[in-house]
C-alpha cells in the first residue's frame, strides 16, 4: 500500500493571509473590508474572521451608513465589501 504524500501548494495561488496586509508603523492594517450587516452576532463573526486574516474592518449596521461612509472622503483602503441583502434604511441590493 502506498502512502499519500501531502500536495505541494501552488506558488501562483496566494492565500488570504498573504494578501491581507503588512502593518504600518502604527500597527494598522493597510487593507480594509467593509461589512454592512444588521445582525450584531453575524457582524461580530464576520469582523473577527476578517481580522484573523489581518484585515481591518469598517462595520455598519445598515446599507445607508455604509454608503455614506464610502461616499465621504476616508483614509481607509477598502479592498472588499461584504453586505447583507435585507437591512433597514438601505438594503444590500440598493447599496451595491
Amino acid at each position: 500500500m502506498s502512502e499519500d504524500k501531502p500536495s505541494t501548494p501552488d506558488p501562483s495561488v496566494k492565500s488570504l493571509e498573504s494578501q491581507a496586509h503588512t502593518p504600518n508603523k502604527e500597527n494598522e492594517p493597510d487593507k480594509y473590508i467593509l461589512v454592512a450587516e444588521d445582525s450584531r452576532p453575524n457582524r461580530n463573526i464576520l469582523t473577527q474572521n476578517f481580522k484573523k486574516f489581518g484585515y481591518g474592518v469598517c462595520e455598519f449596521d445598515n446599507g445607508k451608513k455604509a454608503w455614506d461612509y464610502l461616499t465621504q472622503k476616508n483614509d481607509k483602503n477598502i479592498v472588499a465589501v461584504f453586505s447583507d441583502i435585507m437591512m433597514p434604511e438601505m438594503d444590500g441590493l440598493e447599496f451595491l
